[in-house]
């Protein structure tokens, strides 16, 4: 983020409503507020999500996958 910053005031349930908006626990005010206000971003699964999503369940029936418990024994975590 660079340039100029401007601070503004929003009421508790303004702000509550952005808590909820977040797509990741870290995700900034500004962030979330971009994100509201693009207006020419089209939401929704793009091309690449899906190769990605189909490779994984490729990766899946192939077996390469770990529960969580099969790789915490692999790292020694147990």
């Amino acid at each position: 983020m660079v340039g100029e910053v401007t601070t503004i005031k929003i009421t508790p349930i303004v702000k509550r409503r952005l808590d909820k908006l977040r797509r990741y626990p870290r995700e900034s005010y500004n962030e979330i507020i971009s994100r509201l206000t693009m207006e020419d971003e089209e939401e929704g699964i793009t091309e690449e999500d899906i190769r990605d999503i189909e490779e994984a369940l490729e990766d899946i029936k192939a077996g390469r996958v770990y529960s969580t418990v099969q790789l915490k024994e692999k790292l020694g975590l147990d």
